[in-house]
């Protein structure tokens, strides 16, 4: 979602020079209270003392399955899972502790009765890029955004699963110092803000 922002940003604000870092939503909201980042982005319900958290989009966390029909094993399982308790039964590729994506899909599945021990941690990865590559090789099966798999499943590299009476939600928010953020930072989160999703 940000890399369109920061194009067009650009492309108004020629002379502003932009460094992005990707890191977990723990490191984000210490290195923003911090003052070591000017502001962040992180997702899922986060707990924030001393800053200011602005929604910024809804997203949805979604099953997602790789579509390789070589794997005929790991195939007959993508198409029993139906509900939340055939997910006991599945490899599972999860995000690493103090990921936002983590901790919403594990108060999601708590909610939907599923007990996390009995869950397959099967891999644990600190990438959604290698978590996606890992899934699209069959390697498991992983709850991802739904914005971030839009590409591999238009392409037909991933699929997503419906699990019944299962939806795992949740929001990004702008992670700003508890002060004025001043320029050019306060511009480029209200362009962002503005800029439709």
């Amino acid at each position: 979602m940000i890399p369109p922002c920061i194009a067009e940003f650009c492309r108004v604000y020629p002379d502003v020079a932009i460094e992005l870092r990707v890191d977990n939503t723990a490191v984000v909201l210490e290195a923003v209270r911090e003052s070591n980042y000017p502001f962040g982005l992180v997702e899922g319900n986060p707990r924030a003392a001393g800053l200011r958290l602005e929604k910024f989009v809804d997203d949805e966390l979604v099953l997602v399955a790789g579509t390789n029909k070589s794997y005929a094993q790991y195939q007959r399982l993508a198409a029993a899972v139906a509900g939340a308790q055939d997910l006991y039964r599945i490899p599972l590729i999860w995000r690493e502790a103090g990921s936002g994506t983590r901790a919403v899909t594990e108060t999601a599945l708590r909610k939907a009765g599923i007990q996390l021990k009995r869950l397959t941690y099967q891999y644990v990865m600190a990438d959604v890029e290698a978590i996606k590559t890992s899934t699209i090789h069959c390697l498991g099966f992983s709850f991802l955004s739904r914005w971030s798999v839009k590409n591999e499943v238009t392409t037909g590299q991933l699929r997503i699963l419906q699990v019944a009476n299962l939806k795992v939600r949740r929001g990004f928010f702008c992670v700003l110092p508890s002060g004025a953020l001043g320029e050019p930072g306060d511009s480029f989160v209200r362009f962002c803000q503005a800029t439709p999703t």
